[in-house]
């Protein structure tokens, strides 16, 4: 970490002292031997990351503190599934009783870590006193949480389902014996919801207009017309709502290199559906219109959506599920493991190997960067690995679902995915044609705010683009992140604008757009009828029944269902330092920046909170007409970095 001095006067490198810039170097220099690349991780093969998690990385206490209380429901509710469905009561008494011991201890420790506080500070300093140093007394609560971390995942462990397909519904609701229901439970099965998914869900960002349909969509305009439930006098065609912007698909060709794989001696499926959805004249929210179940439309039928509600049509809610289940794919292995946490590893490594303690620009990206090689470290050994959740749940072979994320974090486009340019590109800024796009809406509100806080602290040190040319460090930051860490279009640095922009990116990947991805995992992807990993049985198109029986066989078993349920809700559900909070990693946990230029009164961090405040009230006010709120790019509830 950073000590007080480099804090309190962090400066450009060629304005340092050649005494100064001989210690920059020492220190970059003592860093590059800390933080070293590899590309030998066999989970996530070709992939640039820390070859080790430096001890500074390791989780923080507040945050052991965080995922314990978090783990804590889920074990206590896979104790009692596990009870109602064997009745295993001797060991349910002992694992609670287990519980009960990690509940008591997590308590003390909380109140004695609870965050920045003259109490804490006067803590450290009595203990500092008494022990000759902190460093023990830490040791040891680290320990004891790391310690309940293992219980806890023993419990889960102990109290694993055996093999059990689902009868019905209610066989998934038994799974939430102790946790909330999600709200997703009730109106999954709606085609608003399905639609909902793709402008608020966990993939909201995958959505793309279209003005025309592909060829390989063989929809026509009476069928268009149909699914879209028009009467005889109404004009709208496919052609209009091309024009008017009204028109969307989602694709899943990326998903071609996954080859499912077996579990259990079961075979799993996977498709690469195309789905097309509507803005009905007048309206304001997607509608589903035709899902087809692969790219060719000679192998694969088109579904409609059903000429009304009253009467459920299998073959199309069989369809919604293939997209669900590719949906869950894309989402998990691109959106979120490649697109953000395996990218913001990148610039976490370079920030350590280029950047020296004092530069301004370190200070910044180290705040935003906290945490997330150890969770990085921790996916890439135990989630992504072989027999973890990642193969028990989707549906490749783990070898090409590594393969997958891989390729697509080395494909990213850094400069072409900035937000902006990234909803351009995808034809979803016509706000008359989509006018209900939550994540649209609320994701530029926050990145607007992140590039005027970016804007006003990098002013503050850059006099002007002479500055950002003559800096070395960020020059060598640039070669860094460009050639080791292999993130493909990261542009060009030689003005304050185009360092902005660059750096609006890396903040709003590691905090808003990692919230957007992480956190609907607990409420939207913990109910597996709404989306999972992998479909257990034929489509509709491939000789699957198309009826509910078929419909349920496609589901996972009741094992799995809770496997995914207690992965998710635990990486769903864990929310520290939210953004803007900016405070020292380590106890006692003071404020982060003491540059006085940054901290002062009406100064740039204070305008920072201001706006984030701001941002909070509008997208409350957003919610408030919202039929559904959407609640994860709230700034309360955005983490500063990827640490889950």
């Amino acid at each position: 970490m950073s000590d007080n001095g480099d804090r309190k006067n962090p400066q450009l490198p060629q304005y340092a002292t050649p005494s100064e810039q001989r210690k920059r170097a020492r220190e970059v220099g003592s860093a590059r031997e800390t933080y070293t690349w590899t590309t030998q991780v066999e989970t996530l093969p070709g992939v640039p990351l820390a070859a080790k998690v430096p001890f500074a990385d390791e989780p923080s206490i507040p945050w052991l503190l965080a995922a314990v209380k978090v783990a804590l429901p889920v074990a206590e509710n896979a104790i009692a599934v596990k009870r109602a469905e064997d009745g295993t009561a001797a060991a349910a008494a002992a694992h609670h009783e287990k519980l009960e011991e990690i509940r008591a201890s997590h308590a003390a420790l909380t109140d004695q870590h609870d965050g920045p506080s003259e109490r804490s500070s006067a803590l450290g300093d009595l203990v500092s006193a008494a022990m000759g140093g902190i460093g023990s007394f830490l040791g040891t609560h680290a320990s004891t949480l790391n310690s309940h971390v293992d219980d806890l995942k023993a419990i889960l462990d102990a109290n694993r389902l055996g093999p059990k397909a689902a009868a019905d519904l209610a066989a998934f609701e038994q799974l939430f014996q102790k946790l909330p229901l999600p709200e997703v439970a009730e109106t999954f099965g709606l085609d608003s919801t399905f639609a909902r998914m793709r402008v608020a869900g966990p993939n909201a960002g995958l959505l793309q207009g279209i003005k025309a349909l592909p060829s390989n969509f063989p929809l026509s305009d009476e069928q268009y017309r149909a699914a879209m439930r028009y009467g005889d006098g109404d004009k709208d065609s496919l052609a209009q709502a091309g024009a008017e912007g009204r028109l969307y698909m989602v694709d899943y060709a990326a998903l071609s290199s996954m080859v499912p794989g077996m579990s259990g001696g079961r075979q799993k499926y996977l498709w690469c559906p195309l789905a097309l959805f509507a803005v009905p004249v007048g309206g304001r929210s997607l509608q589903p219109v035709a899902i087809q179940g692969g790219q060719d439309p000679a192998t694969h039928r088109m579904f409609l959506r059903p000429p009304s509600d009253d009467k459920r049509d299998w073959g199309w809610e069989m369809s919604k599920f293939i997209v669900q289940v590719a949906d869950g794919n894309y989402h998990e292995l691109f959106a979120h493991l490649a697109r953000t946490h395996l990218v913001v590893e990148a610039f976490a490594v370079a920030n350590h190997r280029a950047l020296a303690p004092s530069h301004p620009l370190h200070l910044l990206l180290l705040a935003h960067t906290q945490g997330t090689l150890f969770i990085n470290n921790s996916a890439a050994g135990g989630l992504i690995a072989s027999g973890g959740p990642i193969e028990q749940i989707f549906a490749g072979t783990i070898e090409t679902i590594q393969l997958a994320a891989a390729h697509d974090r080395l494909a990213f486009d850094f400069s072409a995915r900035m937000l902006p340019r990234d909803l351009e590109s995808r034809g979803v800024m016509n706000l008359d044609g989509l006018p209900d796009y939550p994540y649209r809406d609320d994701a530029l509100l926050v990145w607007g705010a992140l590039r005027r806080w970016v804007e006003a602290y990098v002013r503050t040190y850059y006099s002007d683009d002479g500055d950002v040319v003559g800096d070395t460090e960020l020059a060598a930051f640039c070669a860094e992140v460009r050639g080791a860490g292999k993130v493909k279009g990261f542009p060009v640095i030689e003005a304050i604008d185009t360092l902005v922009d660059a750096l609006t990116m890396i903040l709003f990947t590691g905090s808003a757009q990692h919230a957007a991805v992480n956190f609907p995992q607990q409420t939207d992807m913990t109910w597996v009828p709404n989306v999972t990993g992998s479909a257990w049985a034929p489509g509709p198109d491939q000789g699957g029944a198309q009826t509910e029986a078929g419909w349920f066989a496609m589901m996972p078993s009741v094992d799995l269902a809770l496997e995914q349920l207690n992965t998710l809700w635990v990486l769903g559900g864990v929310h520290f330092r939210k953004l803007g909070d900016y405070l020292e990693p380590s106890f006692p946990y003071h404020a982060w920046f003491l540059d006085p230029k940054i901290t002062r009164d009406g100064g740039p961090l204070e305008a920072f909170r201001n706006d984030l405040r701001e941002v909070q009230a509008q997208i409350e006010k957003n919610n408030a007409a919202r039929e559904v709120p959407y609640p994860f790019l709230q700034p309360g509830l955005i983490p500063e970095s990827i640490n889950i």
